[in-house]
């Protein structure tokens, strides 16, 4: 069978009403949020960093695809350790995602001799299974008191730049 070729100006606009192909894991919205906000915690519980973000699912079998970075230092004098975990809302229901390493966190910190900032990003797929609006939070504590963990800085208050991103994968 010989294969044609047809211009796209030979095809009426009516003729093409939607795309066949399904599976591909189409995008179905993003949300982003962005600060150059500073956050600091020397408290031995978690605590949020950074404004919150909703995204909306508008299917329960949607799955969301999160990306977070910011730059991040932990200043002690000890083998204590800063702790990062994500926490997820869906009315009012809370739970910790991403959270089964040390002291249930999902990144820890030492301190660097120099006390400088590291930048950090994760990225993560979550499958609410729900219609509502799912909030994602970062948060942030230490092991003891006589520590500091700063976010979106170095030691020195020099600042930076984080952002979360959220974008709905369609099933």
């Amino acid at each position: 069978m010989a294969l044609s070729t047809i211009g796209t100006n030979s095809i009426a606009d009516d003729a093409v009403t939607s795309a066949k192909a399904t599976g591909f894991g189409k995008i179905g919205q993003v949300v982003h949020n962005n600060s150059t906000s500073k956050f600091s915690t020397n408290s031995t519980s978690y605590a949020t960093i950074f404004t919150p973000t909703a995204i909306t699912p508008s299917s329960t079998s949607s799955k969301i695809l999160v990306s977070w970075y910011c730059s991040t230092a932990v200043v002690t004098n000890s083998t204590n350790l800063g702790h990062i975990v994500v926490q997820r809302d869906i009315g009012g229901s809370t739970a910790y995602i991403l959270n089964s390493g040390h002291n249930s966190s999902m990144f820890t910190f030492k301190a660097d001799l120099d006390h400088q900032g590291y930048g950090l990003a994760f990225e993560f797929e979550d499958s609410p299974n729900t219609t509502s609006a799912v909030i994602y939070r970062v948060q942030h504590k230490v092991d003891n008191t006589d520590m500091t963990m700063y976010m979106n800085q170095n030691v020195a208050g020099q600042g930076g730049y984080m952002f979360m991103t959220t974008k709905e994968v369609l099933a």
